[in-house]
């Protein structure tokens, strides 16, 4: 379970410090428009606290090991480049800058890219707590 708390908790100081830089931010610029940055602090939290501590909750219920780190690493991958990519879109957008075609269809891109990691990820390990035999405990 420390395995999992440990990164959670970074995710959860990093999901508070996007709070107050969306605060900081469109509070400093006037902006009173609708932007990504109002729900990244809480993607944050939620892809990588809460959500990573259930499905360990549900392995350790099951008295099962936990996914290797390799899917882990998948899937903390996938969340930085989601948190990145919804922090650069959310900046542009409040300070009103213009992007070139290329640059905004890179970071749709990568936004896609990072999509696909978490779910992959996640099916995988879903998979696994549902599907998968127990390997049987010697004790």
């Amino acid at each position: 379970m420390k395995k999992v708390l440990k990164p959670g908790f970074w995710f959860l100081v990093v999901g508070l410090a996007i709070g107050v830089y969306y605060r900081e931010l469109t509070r400093w610029t006037a902006f009173t428009g609708t932007t990504i940055l109002s729900v990244t602090h809480g993607h944050a939290i939620l892809l990588g606290f809460v959500l990573p501590l259930l499905v360990a909750m549900g392995f350790e219920v099951q008295k099962r090991s936990l996914p290797s780190p390799k899917l882990w690493m998948i899937y903390y991958v996938g969340v930085v480049l989601d948190l990145l990519m919804m922090l650069t879109r959310g900046t542009v957008q409040v300070l009103q800058m213009t992007l070139s075609r290329g640059l905004d269809a890179s970071i749709s891109g990568f936004a896609g890219l990072s999509h696909g990691l978490l779910g992959i990820s996640l099916c995988v390990m879903v998979y696994q707590l549902a599907f998968k035999k127990a390997h049987e405990n010697p004790s």
